[in-house]
């Protein structure tokens, strides 16, 4: 049985989506942060800077970027860009100048809204290219969205768009380096929306925690649109450093909050880092509780409670695999964390868990309308992954030859990512294609799977495994940043650099061993080196395995 947000209008384009429901419930609260906007006082903002987008000459069709941090300013900027006609083409505040300059040349950007201090780098470009300029921040400026809220008011009418037509261009960095713009049109990423929202109950009643960038399609599409569709209510976060994202959290009692696993397993971490901080009797008095299961309950709340979760329905965890071991560890307190995957491409989400049924270590079911096949599979019924449905993209921007490859004739999507779905219809991700390698003994080895395995271990941060040539054969070599914490935690201090600390080297060791007994004698870490830096990543958190 699927559910359906008795909140969401319909398929209607993006900008439809707003309008429909300021109109229905103008005064429910939207969105949060230092400002607060209602769904009313939202659609009358965003209708004012279209006003201010056409006054300075955008038509329909034009390309706009977003440069700027998360936050309601962020998304008045991506419903003025629907209400005009406009392409948004997100863009990431980490990525560097050459990448921010690739990007809004590639897709002929020819309108920015931004924060003054992500501008510092490609002032000179936006001058030489004339690329019109709105400022999210600094008050007093005519080029400022403060001075058009500030006005009398002036409104534009929103633009009749085709579902049909594209509403953003996403720029994704592979784990290959290639860069490509994905074009998504609004049917791709309204019927996203529609199922999730029947995937998912979401209401008015629920409030979003929005930490991750909004130039991702995992936050801007299932973190801020589909709370939109459904009327929820989104509060941001300013920062990432853990002490004010949890005094934020605790203000804001979030039901739903997005995330990854590395903020996962940071969350874990803590709560049993303040466990271990207890005193004797304390801890004695926890232990004893946690074996009960009405007590457990009791513990698991006062933990939620302290760190303003008492409201929390669920953690949704994307972008990278999510260790079971994290997830069943928050589970312990009562926190529950549901796992996805989806890709851009897909505008973005394949598969999630059910909430009231979620299996750990896989990432779920597909979602409603969504079709996932395997194709070339092997004999234990792992190989690619194939999705069909009304959110795979319209193609790649200006890339006929890529978007060949990955579209098939009947419009399905060729993932690039390898798994297998099991007797129930559970997906399981099990690596990437491209990264497959292939012994001389002719044995195929996904090093993700191995790269889970080990990242159990507490004592391991990272982990890359490629393969080495030895002598006149070939071994699978292990690259790893240790989890320093842990570490200390276990020897007091460590006296060299970790990179060449004896004891260092002895742990990983014993990690290896201990969880290479659980793998095939071929898929076992023959050698291994300890590096002291994090590996360089993608904007969506995996590593850049090009580089090694």
């Amino acid at each position: 049985m699927t559910l359906k947000s008795k909140n969401f209008p319909g398929f209607l384009p993006l900008g439809g989506l707003l309008e429909a429901n300021a109109r229905r419930y103008p005064n429910r609260i939207a969105l949060i942060k230092k400002e607060v906007f209602t769904y009313g006082q939202m659609e009358d903002a965003v209708k004012r800077i279209a006003f201010q987008l056409k006054k300075r000459g955008v038509r329909k069709g034009d390309k706009i970027g977003i440069l700027a941090e998360n936050g309601p300013f962020w998304i008045l900027s991506f419903f003025a860009i629907e209400y005009v006609g406009g392409v948004c083409v997100p863009l990431d505040v980490r990525s560097g100048a050459l990448e921010l300059k690739g990007i809004m040349e590639h897709s002929e950007t020819s309108f920015l809204f931004a924060q003054g201090k992500f501008l510092k780098s490609i002032e000179d470009f936006v001058r030489e290219r004339m690329i019109g300029l709105i400022l999210l921040d600094g008050e007093g400026s005519e080029h400022s969205i403060w001075s058009f809220l500030s006005q009398e008011p002036a409104y534009a009418v929103r633009e009749s768009r085709s579902l049909e037509e594209p509403c953003i261009i996403f720029y994704t960095s592979g784990t290959t380096g290639a860069q490509k713009g994905v074009v998504l049109t609004h049917r791709n990423v309204v019927s996203n929306i529609d199922s999730l929202l029947r995937a998912v109950n979401v209401d008015e009643n629920d409030r979003f925690f929005s930490l991750l960038p909004l130039s991702h399609a995992y936050e801007l599409v299932a973190g801020n649109l589909v709370p939109i569709a459904a009327c929820a209510s989104i509060a941001y976060s300013s920062s990432l450093k853990p002490k004010e994202m949890l005094e934020e959290m605790v203000a804001s009692k979030p039901t739903i909050i997005l995330t990854v696993p590395l903020i996962l397993e940071k969350l874990l971490k803590g709560i049993e880092r303040r466990i271990r901080e207890f005193s004797g009797v304390k801890r004695l008095i926890f232990q004893t509780c946690m074996r009960f299961p009405g007590l457990k309950g009791v513990v698991g709340r006062k933990i939620r409670e302290s760190m303003g979760l008492e409201r929390l329905r669920f953690f949704v965890s994307g972008g990278a695999h999510l260790p079971e071991s994290v997830e069943l560890g928050l589970r312990k307190f009562g926190i529950q964390v549901i796992q996805g995957y989806g890709l851009t491409e897909a505008s973005p989400v394949v598969s999630l868990n059910p909430p009231e049924r979620p299996r750990p270590g896989s990432c779920g079911i597909p979602l409603p309308d969504v079709q996932v096949m395997i194709i070339d599979k092997r004999e234990d019924g792992i190989g690619e992954i194939v999705v069909k449905g009304q959110n795979v993209m319209k193609g790649y921007y200006k890339n006929e030859k890529a978007t060949s490859e990955a579209i098939l004739p009947d419009g399905s999507l060729l993932t690039g990512d390898v798994g297998y779905l099991d007797t129930d219809g559970y997906l399981y991700i099990t690596g990437r294609k491209k990264s497959v390698i292939i012994t001389r003994g002719g044995l195929t080895i996904y090093p993700e799977e191995i790269e889970n395995a080990l990242a159990q271990s507490p004592f391991i941060k990272d982990v890359l495994v490629i393969k080495k040539e030895k002598g006149h054969g070939e071994e699978l070599h292990a690259i790893i940043v240790p989890e320093e914490e842990s570490f200390r935690e276990r020897t007091g201090h460590l006296s060299s650099p970790i990179e060449e600390a004896s004891v260092v080297h002895e742990i990983i060791r014993g990690e290896i061993d201990r969880i290479s007994k659980n793998l095939a004698d071929y898929k076992r870490i023959r050698n291994f080196s300890i590096r002291s830096e994090d590996f360089p990543k993608t904007a969506s958190g995996k590593i850049k395995r090009y580089l090694f």
